[in-house]
């Protein structure tokens, strides 16, 4: 029987993982003023006992402003870096995972609410601050910005290099800046192979974006498309009401266009462009549906409780039943 290469060795610029296994970052929202907790030690403790190839935090702040709520984690402090310090220590005597630190700045979509919470603005009075930007670009979740002037700029460039010594300090294996982008379209190049990233704006949610790798055709979706699972409408009026289930279904056809071979959904099984487009059409027939009832006069509670039923019947091994009303509510919301 053939080894998986999954649990072979692999060489990334002089750095040599035991496997391919890699966790990547996730954003915890349990820090207080950038300090790492109990919880990312018990976290991140977690990972170097399970012997994966690499481990690599959260967003990590290179300084107060960058964080992206005030419980995101930081690495501007002594404080920060002999935390986290103890933590890469842990890695180092028990087992045999790599440890890396993804550094970040939030920019203009810092201090909210952590994503697990509906997302608005926090308050200078609860801990929030005013966030830094190039421009003075402003949406109607995060507080409006201060725009930055060349002494600014060097505060940040100066951030970031102090927070990569913080890290190269105290040995991490790999620094890894979180990138971003501008526009609809960025192209790198990932271990010799051309990857695309792709935003949509609002559609599901705002952030929407998809991974493509164009010559093997293997799409990465995201929460755009779940294998078997009804849509998740994040739909809670008045404060959340970014998903727009007519643009995520011009979405979903943009993707099936792109005839990819292998579809890595959001959650559920691989699959083939199938899986996009079963999606789609659940979607395009709740609004459909949803409209047609509407036209007769019928009430959005009534609409809910019709809809909620048929879409079961129709797809009775599917999960995540519990959002077909918000997809109604969504629907009958904008249906003209």
């Amino acid at each position: 029987m053939t080894a998986s290469r999954l649990f072979s060795p692999i060489t990334l610029r002089g750095l040599t993982l035991d496997n391919r296994i890699v966790l990547s970052p996730m954003c915890q929202y349990a820090s207080q003023d950038g300090n790492p907790s109990q919880w990312h030690t018990v976290h991140l403790g977690t990972y170097a006992l399970s012997n994966l190839g690499l481990a690599i935090t959260e967003a990590t702040a290179v300084e107060p402003a960058g964080r992206i709520s005030p419980m995101c984690l930081g690495l501007y402090s002594d404080a920060h870096q002999e935390a986290l310090a103890h933590i890469v220590r842990f890695y180092r005597e028990f087992g045999s995972t790599k440890f890396g630190v993804q550094l970040a700045h939030a920019g203009r979509k810092a201090s909210v609410l952590p994503s697990f919470m509906i997302r608005r603005a926090v308050t200078p009075e609860e801990g929030g601050w005013t966030p830094i930007s190039p421009s003075d670009y402003r949406d109607d979740v995060h507080p409006p910005p201060a725009v930055m002037d060349l002494e600014r700029i060097e505060r940040v460039k100066t951030a970031w290099r102090d927070s990569t010594r913080r890290a190269g300090d105290i040995g991490v294996d790999l620094i890894e800046p979180n990138e971003v982008y501008d526009g609809d379209l960025h192209e790198i190049e990932l271990g010799g192979r051309r990857v695309e990233l792709r935003t949509w704006g609002r559609a599901h949610t705002r952030g929407d974006q998809v991974v493509f790798l164009p010559e093997e055709r293997i799409l990465f979706t995201g929460d755009l498309v779940e294998e078997r699972c009804f849509a998740i409408f994040p739909y809670f009026p008045p404060e959340d009401v970014d998903v727009d289930g007519k643009k995520w279904i011009a979405v979903l056809e943009h993707l099936e266009a792109l005839e990819p071979a292998i579809v890595v959904p959001g959650h559920g099984e691989v699959g083939g462009a199938s899986v996009i487009t079963e999606a789609r059409e659940y979607i395009t027939q709740l609004q459909e549906e949803t409209r047609r009832l509407k036209a007769e006069g019928v009430s959005v509670d009534a609409a809910v409780e019709q809809l909620d039923g048929s879409m079961r019947a129709l797809h009775p091994d599917w999960v995540q039943e519990e959002w077909i009303g918000f997809g109604v509510r969504h629907f009958f919301a904008v249906a003209e």
